[in-house]
């Protein structure tokens, strides 16, 4: 298991802020994540879906505002304790969950968002992206 001595050197910024979201595809802002290093923690919080609704999660980048939005490479989301790649467990009406991935930062481009797509019934939930800073 990876140790991250996150004391004074990590920032926390939200992929999409707590709130119910409403079945579709829900965009959340561009976060530039050119100031941090090494590996980013996105963590997933949600309730369980809403009677016969399901949640997918995904993480897509893009190099500035003129580029185009697209996933990022599968293997660029990880298990947290190894470089095993990984995808976010779907959502669904049984039970809350609550997830945690890393992400390379070299292996991905300037800007990331969370786009949680919401079927069947509404989903509240949370995305926070953790990184630690350079020349902190």
């Amino acid at each position: 298991m990876m140790i991250y001595d996150l004391a004074d050197q990590a920032e926390a910024r939200e992929l999409l802020p707590a709130a119910s979201y409403n079945v579709g595809a829900n965009n959340g802002a561009a976060v530039d994540v050119g100031p941090y290093e090494g590996r980013l923690l996105v963590v997933l919080s949600a309730a369980a879906a809403g009677a016969g609704g399901t949640m997918n999660l995904t993480i897509q980048e893009r190099e500035d505002a003129a580029d185009a939005w697209a996933n990022i490479p599968a293997d660029a989301l990880q298990e947290p304790d190894s470089d095993t790649a990984a995808t976010f467990d779907q959502v669904t009406d049984a039970a809350a969950s609550f997830q945690a991935l890393a992400i390379d930062r070299g292996r991905v481009k300037a800007q990331l968002r969370a786009v949680a797509t919401v079927t069947g019934a509404a989903d509240v939930l949370s995305v926070l992206l953790i990184g630690q800073k350079k020349y902190s």
